[in-house]
């Protein structure tokens, strides 16, 4: 036989719930391998868009306005 829950069983259920799934894990710290392959990659990107000519009147695609 099936237990019938109650609104406010069921909204703790929920919640509850909801909260286990938002508990983020921290970042694991990067190894010495995957931090060096991800500075090349990044100084590799810079160099590729420092070569990219763009004029001076271009506008942004957005604002931040603090």
């Amino acid at each position: 036989m099936p237990k019938k829950f109650t609104r406010r069983e069921l909204a703790v259920t929920v919640v509850s719930a909801t909260a286990l799934m938002a508990q983020v894990q921290p970042p694991k710290p990067a190894s010495g391998d995957e931090q060096a392959g991800a500075l090349a990659q990044v100084r590799r990107n810079s160099e590729q868009l420092s070569k990219q000519n763009v004029p001076i009147a271009t506008e942004p695609a957005f604002a931040f306005v603090p």
